[in-house]
């Protein structure tokens, strides 16, 4: 019993009632930030998105109408675009913590990840296509730069 809680003890800080990062994992706390964002981004994304429908009457289960003049279409577009990147984004940065991708680079590209994804999301919302269409290539670059960083850390 006292052996775990040495263990324990080791990595977490249980006696001052808080977890501290272990040492692998603290030079990525700007990705473990944007991951946490993300997190808050999709939330916004699904109450955003149910009020819509809430507010357009809208029939649960049926399809929303495609028309970007109609917030509703907009708004669960946004979440749902969201959706289709945030899986490769997530494997990505957990990807790059185990293979100890440089924590800089990481980082940078999460942040790049991010500011795309709010500002489409934005974006979407307030129908700014042609800025839509940017702030999607920025979160890609994000993603992509960040798979890049992870082939490199593997065949490397």
């Amino acid at each position: 019993m006292g052996r775990t809680k040495q263990a324990i003890g080791t990595t977490t800080n249980l006696y001052r009632g808080k977890m501290e990062l272990t040492e692998w994992v603290q030079p990525y706390s700007i990705t473990l930030v944007v991951l946490t964002t993300l997190a808050a981004l999709m939330f916004i994304q699904v109450l955003v998105a149910d009020v819509a429908m809430i507010r357009s009457k809208h029939l649960p289960g049926h399809p929303v109408k495609a028309d970007h003049n109609n917030f509703l279409f907009r708004a669960t577009r946004a979440q749902a675009n969201t959706s289709e990147t945030v899986l490769i984004y997530v494997i990505c940065a957990l990807l790059c913590m185990v293979l100890s991708v440089k924590p800089g680079y990481a980082n940078a590209f999460s942040v790049v990840y991010i500011v795309g994804r709010l500002g489409h999301m934005l974006c979407y919302y307030f129908d700014f296509r042609a800025f839509r269409s940017l702030s999607f290539a920025v979160s890609m670059l994000g993603i992509a730069s960040m798979l890049g960083a992870v082939i490199w850390a593997v065949i490397v």
